[in-house]
């Protein structure tokens, strides 16, 4: 190994000694590791003449000071062989300072595909070839899919166009720019997406039986006034109705639930309900807050339709501020895709 090959090697070691660590510890500022190997392609003469189309190879580390934004040193290596006899392979060696922006990565998509992530970026690069130091730049473009629900591993094809420029007058040395095309596929690894662990739910509150009051001390009356008729046998609805992802459309293995529902307020017409809508943690928070108002109101609306008294239901969105799962499994996601029911006993006076 040459000395330029071992100044190269250390560089890439030290880079990832520094961003490896910082990876770990991302709640507040965003490390990743990108690689990016791919074919590639000579575009202008003499290179385009004397060498076939090769490989090449680059590692970045990023820092995301904004989720749509990220920066940061960037090592390569290109090859490309020889189609002529007695001439060596054409070997490039590349350090410099990397660029993009890009979809962030905690968007809402819910599958590899919604959730994709195209960027484009910059880089600006010292090029080492043979005895010569010469500047070169880069443009890139690409997108990236998620491999998991954890979001800490990107894969995507990506298209380079890069452009070494000359230093030198020299007759004896190439004066041009040297243009290349480079196609292939990049891998980004980062820390998985860390979600503040949900409050604990609210404890449910008993309703306290009224205390009894001493009976005031009155004159006999004409006509003793008669007890007022026991109340009604109280009920509860524990019972709740799930959601798909993004979608205020009960899921089909809900309709028993909500037909209980209907057969329980139909029976007890003393009671009125009130009709709470949920949502999981993914996307902004304004827009879970009217998903799950529109969760309630698809409801109601079943309710209604299906005979209860539309005074009867009163509705409320409580967004994703009432988790009863864990947000970073989906299994807790869906759990908190829900709508819920309060039960109110109403008595009314007796009518003279």
């Amino acid at each position: 190994m040459n000395k330029l090959s071992k100044v190269t090697a250390g560089l890439l070691a030290a880079t990832l000694a520094l961003l490896l660590p910082n990876m770990a510890r991302a709640d507040e500022s965003q490390f990743s590791l990108k690689l990016e190997p791919g074919v590639a392609v000579p575009l202008t003469s003499p290179q385009a003449h004397r060498f076939d189309a090769g490989g090449a190879v680059a590692v970045t580390g990023l820092y995301s000071p904004l989720p749509w934004l990220a920066f940061g040193p960037t090592l390569g290596v290109i090859a490309i062989p020889s189609n002529i006899s007695g001439v060596d392979t054409g070997t490039a060696y590349e350090a410099g300072l990397s660029g993009l922006v890009r979809r962030p990565y905690n968007n809402s998509g819910s599958n590899w595909f919604t959730a994709a992530s195209p960027w484009a970026g910059v880089d600006g690069f010292v090029v080492k070839t043979g005895d010569l130091a010469r500047p070169a730049a880069s443009v890139g473009v690409g997108v990236s899919f998620p491999t998991s629900d954890a979001r800490n591993l990107w894969i995507g094809p990506f298209a380079r166009y890069e452009n070494i420029f000359p230093t030198s007058h020299d007759v004896n040395l190439d004066s041009n720019d040297a243009r290349l095309a480079i196609l292939g596929v990049s891998f980004e690894w980062g820390p998985a997406a860390k979600k503040a662990a949900p409050p604990p739910p609210a404890p449910i509150a008993k309703k306290e039986e009224p205390k009894p009051v001493p009976p005031p001390v009155v004159q006999p009356a004409p006509r003793p006034t008669p007890a007022p008729p026991p109340p009604p046998a109280k009920f509860e609805i524990t019972e709740r109705v799930q959601f798909p992802f993004d979608s205020a459309v009960p899921l089909p293995q809900s309709n028993p639930v909500l037909a209980h529902v209907v057969q329980s307020l139909l029976a007890h017409t003393d009671y009125t309900v009130k009709v709470e809508g949920h949502a999981s943690s993914e996307g902004p928070r304004t827009y879970n807050q009217k998903l799950s108002e529109r969760r309630a109101e698809s409801v109601r609306k079943y309710l209604v339709a299906h005979g209860v008294a539309a005074n009867r239901i009163t509705t409320v969105g409580f967004g994703e501020d009432r988790p009863v799962a864990d947000n970073a499994t989906e299994a807790g996601r869906r759990q908190n895709r829900r709508v819920e029911f309060e039960v109110t006993l109403t008595i009314t006076g007796e009518k003279k």
